[in-house]
């Protein structure tokens, strides 16, 4: 399930050779803030995994679709409050390794640093009975 267009819009993006940066603008009107928590709305931490994975696939623009292989480290600093529209900025670094990618993001606001990952993704291996 992509989150891009329901959950989140990118407002800004800047990329280097092995990095980038993008500006969003987080949703408080998305459908999955009624289930966490009504009438106290957070962002779930798996939609924040789920929007690195979705960034990286933009940084990385390959035809195939990509996955996490391991999680290295993860941390949610700060919960995100979603009583109004939150602009955040995500930070990714991304390095290829053979057939994976070593993954670095963050999560931040002016305010604050919200989530920081350190990841491997790869490419979701397509079965040949499909």
């Amino acid at each position: 399930m992509l989150l891009k267009d329901d959950l989140y819009q990118i407002i800004d993006s800047e990329k280097s050779e092995d990095s980038s940066t993008y500006t969003l603008l987080i949703s408080e009107t998305s459908p999955l803030f009624k289930g966490h928590f009504p009438g106290n709305p957070v962002l779930p931490g798996v939609c924040i995994l789920q929007i690195f994975k979705e960034l990286a696939e933009t940084d990385l623009a390959i035809e195939q679709p990509i996955m996490y292989d391991e999680i290295k480290h993860c941390k949610f600093h700060l919960p995100i409050a979603m009583n109004k529209p939150f602009k955040a900025k995500v930070s990714l670094s991304l390095k290829q390794d053979g057939n994976f990618w070593n993954l670095s993001a963050s999560l931040k606001n002016d305010a604050a640093i919200f989530t920081t990952l350190k990841a491997v993704l790869t490419t979701i291996k397509q079965d040949i009975h499909d």
